[in-house]
């Protein structure tokens, strides 16, 4: 595993430097892993960790329910529009039948002329 991991970070290294230098910038690099697991940084304590977290409970939160504030506005805005599209529909489609009761039969009657107009000329045919 030792000698795939150094052929990967050979390829690696050749890609950015000379051939000539390659070898020194991997001593160097072994040299730097050496000297970090010689002296590992040592381990924050519970205390720490948990005064972090409550830290970034106390930011979380409020941007949560901002969040949460802003997608209901959303959706209530959009349920009013639908709501207004609709009463004005509804109103302006019952206007329109009750304002004007001959539209209905004087577009039957346009219909059933153009019918018997072409009922007449498939006839003759």
């Amino acid at each position: 595993m030792d000698a795939e991991k150094n052929e990967n970070l050979r390829e690696l290294v050749e890609k950015f430097v000379e051939t000539k230098e390659v070898q020194s910038y991997i001593s160097d690099i072994q040299a730097g892993e050496q000297i970090l697991r010689d002296h590992p940084a040592p381990e924050p304590d519970d205390m720490l960790i948990a005064n972090i977290k409550a830290e970034i409970a106390l930011h979380v939160l409020p941007r949560k329910a901002a969040q949460f504030r802003q997608v209901l506005y959303k959706a209530v805005a959009i349920a009013a529009a639908v709501v207004i599209i609709s009463v004005i529909s509804v109103g302006l489609f019952e206007r329109q039948i009750v304002l004007h009761p001959w539209y209905r039969r004087l577009n039957w009657v346009r219909f059933s002329i153009a019918w018997s107009r072409i009922w007449r000329l498939s006839e003759q045919e």
